[in-house]
Parts: C-alpha cells; structure tokens; sequence
C-alpha cells in the first residue's frame, strides 16, 4: 500500500522521505531502494541531502521516468530497439514526406520542420494518456483530425513491423511487464517518489503497478487548501489522478506547517512589465543581499521559463556584477559560433556583399586564400563596383579590378591595386569560397552530412574527430574547431562544447538517415531541405541539464 504524502511548499516533504530512506537503510544497509525524481537537478540535490545524513548509500537506485521504463524492461529481459526524441522527430517527418505529402490538410506544408515535431508532440502526448490509433480514428470529428490519426496509426505500424520503440511506448510496454510478472520487482524494498507536481495517465499506472511488487511506496506531493480549484489546480489533478489509478491502495498523510518554525519569508514576489526588468529587480535585490554580507550560494534564482528569461537574467548579473552559475547553458543555435554557421549557412541564396564579408571576417572561418589583406581589397573592390550581391556579380567586379579604365572613375581606379594574377588568384579563392559554403543541389542526407563535415573542419586534437571521407586536398573546409582554439581559454572551452554538441546532431542525422532507410522510407533531399532540416534540429535543441542531446554550461560571470 502506497502512501501520498501531503503538504504545502515547503512544509518538509523531501525531508520526511529522506528521513525514511534513511530509517529504511539504517535496518538494511543492503536493502535495494528506488528513487523516482523529475529532473537531473532533484537527483543532485536529492543524493547530496541524504549523502550528509549517512555514509550508507549502497544500493540506492534514482531514476526519471524514462530511465525507470528502461530499468524496469531490462529487469524483465525485454531491452527494445529504443527511438530518442530525435530519432523519432526524422522517422515522422520521413514518414509524412512519403506518405502524407499529397493529404489535403497537410500537404502543403508537409517539409515544415515544425510539423514534424508538433505531429511527435500530439503522438507523445496519446500514448501518455493510453490512446490507441483507433481510439483516436473514432474520437476525430473533422478531416483534419482523421489525417492526424492517419499519421499515428502509420506511424506505430512502422515501429511495430521493425520491432521499435519511442519514449511512451517504453511506458506501455513496462507496465505491460509489470501485469505479467508479478514478482518482477518484489526485491524492492522502498520506492520514493518525490519532486513531481503532476501525474499523466501512464505514469500513474505504472505507480500503480509497481505499487503491487515494493515493499514499500511514498509519494510526496505538494497540496494547497482551498486552492484546489485555482492556483493548485494541477496539484490536485494529480492527487486525482493517482487515486483513481491506485484506487484504496493508497493513503493519504497530510503534514501540516510548524507554526514555530515560521521565519521571516524566503521566496519574495516580484512583478515588472517585461522579463528584463524583472531579471533588473531580482539582481538588484540579490546584489543588495551580497552586500549586506550573504554568501552567494545562500541565494538561488528560479525560473519557470528558462528560454524567457536565461538570456535577460545572465545580462543582469553582467550589469550589476553578479556572481551568477547558470546550471542550463545558452540555447545551442544562440552560441557565437552555431550562430556564425547558420549565417555562412544562409550565404549561397544571394551572396549578399556586407553578408559575405562578415562571414570571411568571422574569427570562426579561414577561408583558403582569402586572408584579412585579401578580404580588405575585396571590400574595397566590392565598394568601388557597387557590388550588391551575386556569385557572378562579385567575381566580374574582381576580375574587372585588374583591367585599364577607359573612363576617369578616382574611386574606382584606387581599387585598382591588382595585378592580373592577382585578380585571378584572388578571383579563384573567393570562387572556391563560394562552391564550398553552397550545398550540394541534392543528395542523401548522409552525403548532406558529410559536405558539411567537411566544411567545418575536423579537430586534429580530437582523437574521436577523424574524417574518413575525401582527401583533404579534395575537400573546402574552413577549419572552425582550429579557428577556436586560437580564442581566449574560456571562449574557446565554450564554442568546443557547443561544436561537440552540433557534431552530435550530424551523427545524429546519419543515423537518421539510415534509420528512414532501414524502415522503407529512404530520402532523397534537396538543399532546401536539408538546410531545413539541419536548422530545425539546431534551433530547437534547447539547453537543458542532462537527458538526451543535452549540453551544460557553467558560468561565474562576475569579475574577479
């Protein structure tokens, strides 16, 4: 029988299920305990708490749900061929390219980058709350609801024929492992489940199920009374939810506030009209607590949005010289150097004169034959000629530097420093330049990847980065991971990591790739879209701490 242990923020949840753990270990060091926490952080802060009550932390297992539906299929012998998120965003979108591409709702922006991920969304949020394709084909009311369920009805045969599975689907298939072997988890003793303000369906059966084989189960979850129907609205739909799913196998503890121990308040609201003056308020007050003499990590800044307000925040910090460590990094398409990719990424659709120039001056680029001297009288001759943009624009405008004027032009003739050779050679490198920044016209996506591969640059230092494919004689490159080690130590620790996790979605896009193949959905893209899809994944990797494709920046960005 579980227990729902309940109270308001604050109130000592954590610390009465840390007092359990703890009296659970102390009758039986060896006793196999779980541990279910919502974020990478909890699990950080949670471990450290109960570390400092007792040196016995054997056989304590902390787990989210994902990491529990893979321990709890690996328990049963029943390890999948398991989808992450972006392995499963380029199947849907393979799949809705090949099939969905002629539909009369859909069709005309089937190639959006967006779709793909909304489509993933709807099919993540069905299978949380237990909705087959058919039950979806007989809830839909309209023609665009039925195409919906067309695609998640194709979409799970396709995972079904080659024996794949996504995220929620690992749910199913755990709580399906759970009703078969009723004795599949019994040698947990104590299962703590803290940290959660919300239940979907899935989850809580699989509470439910486990429920039956522990020992021993505690929920912690906040409670507001008489705020059930407005701000703790959630709190109690959870509350709802897992007495539905539990049915009397659950009780219910209330914990109720120490009136003694009221303190002054820790948590202060704060409203401003925008977030950057809210960022601006809340490091005013936490710069007048520092001076006042509190130590920094007394204080703590949360946020629900970080995408709203990490960028406002750290700029505070900066203005009001706050020591400030950001536990998420930056967005990866937000980095310097992702940020000068995309636009270098973007330069073949017109070549545009100052574009063009600003990506041959980037520090993240050496182009071959085209050092700053070079680019220099390319800006001059560009000026000069009333370059505005276009490959052969620019190329005629070079090459024309070298000839005779016929008609008196003073500010033209003083561009006029080149000698015929070296109006061809430079000529030749800003050519190459640009057949090396244009994408292949189309292609396989795994021929995509390697093109771009290659025009980044491999990392001498890197022993995992070698590049396999063409000789380097034969390959343009721009060499971005040389070009960043010549950066300041801190930059360049920055842009690396950034670099390591854009790596990451080209191996990504090749096992995409290969993924669609493998299925019956071979693509063939054109450079549209590739660069759509590529950008689409860059832009919506956002920063996060720990999970699939996540990256951590840590940053103490007051002066020293």
């Amino acid at each position: 029988m579980a227990v729902l242990l309940l109270s308001q923020a604050g109130a000592g949840k954590t610390e009465r299920a840390q007092r359990v753990l703890l009296d659970c270990k102390q009758a039986d060091p060896l006793a196999k305990v779980w541990v279910l926490l919502s974020s990478e952080r909890q699990i950080i802060d949670f471990r450290r708490r109960f570390i400092a009550e007792t040196p016995v932390s054997f056989n304590v297992e902390y787990f989210n749900f994902y990491n529990l539906y893979r321990r709890i299929l690996s328990t049963a012998r029943q390890p999948g061929r398991a989808l992450f998120a972006s392995a499963q965003s380029a199947l849907i979108r393979a799949l809705l390219r090949s099939r969905f591409a002629d539909s009369p709702v859909f069709g005309a922006i089937i190639g959006a980058p967006g779709l793909a991920r909304a489509v993933g969304g709807l099919i993540d949020e069905l299978k949380q709350h237990r909705i087959q394709p058919e039950d979806f084909f007989d809830a839909a009311s309209n023609r665009r609801e039925l195409e919906l369920a067309g695609m998640y009805k194709a979409y799970q045969e396709v995972l079904i024929a080659h024996d794949l599975i996504d995220r929620e689907g690992e749910g199913w298939l755990a709580v399906e492992a759970l009703q078969q072997d009723a004795d599949l988890v019994r040698d947990v003793r104590l299962m703590v489940v803290d940290g959660y303000d919300q239940f979907n369906p899935l989850q809580a059966a699989l509470l439910a199920e486990l429920d039956r084989q522990v020992g021993e189960m505690l929920i912690t979850l906040t409670t507001i009374p008489g705020g059930e129907a407005t701000l703790g609205r959630r709190f109690q739909q959870a509350r709802e939810r897992l007495g539905a799913a539990f049915g009397a196998r659950l009780t219910e503890q209330f914990i109720e506030r120490d009136s003694a121990a009221v303190t002054p308040p820790a948590v202060w609201w704060l409203e401003a009209p925008d977030p950057a003056a809210e960022a601006a308020a809340v490091m005013r007050r936490v710069k007048r607590r520092l001076v006042e003499g509190c130590p920094p990590e007394a204080l703590m800044i949360a946020v629900r949005d970080w995408r709203r307000y990490g960028g406002h925040l750290a700029t505070a910090a900066r203005l009001y010289g706050v020591p400030l460590a950001l536990h998420y990094g930056a967005a990866l398409a937000e980095t310097p150097c992702a940020a000068a990719l995309i636009d270098l990424l973007g330069l073949h659709g017109g070549f545009r004169r100052r574009e063009v120039l600003d990506a041959l001056r980037s520090p993240y680029f050496a182009a071959p034959g085209l050092d700053a001297a070079a680019v220099d009288r390319l800006e001059a001759i560009s000026l000069a000629a009333r370059v505005i943009g276009g490959r052969e624009e620019w190329l005629d405008a070079v090459r024309f530097a070298s000839r005779p004027s016929v008609e008196t032009d003073d500010e033209f003739d003083a561009a006029r420093t080149l000698d015929a050779a070296e109006s061809e050679r430079l000529a030749r490198a800003l050519e190459a330049f640009f057949d090396g920044v244009t994408p292949p016209a189309e292609g396989e996506g795994a021929g995509y990847v390697r093109w771009l591969e290659r025009l980044i640059g491999e990392d001498a230092r890197d022993p995992d980065d070698a590049d396999d494919g063409a000789p380097e004689s034969l390959a343009y490159t721009l060499n971005l991971p040389a070009q960043i080690r010549l950066q300041p130590p801190e930059q360049a620790a920055r842009d690396l990591t950034a670099m390591k996790a854009l790596k990451d979605i080209l191996r990504g896009m090749i096992a995409s790739a290969a993924l669609s193949a493998a299925v019956g959905l071979p693509q063939r893209l054109d450079r549209a879209g590739f660069l759509t899809d590529f950008l689409g994944a860059l832009r919506s990797l956002g920063a996060k701490l720990g999970g699939d494709g996540a990256w951590i920046e840590l940053r103490w960005d007051a002066p020293q």
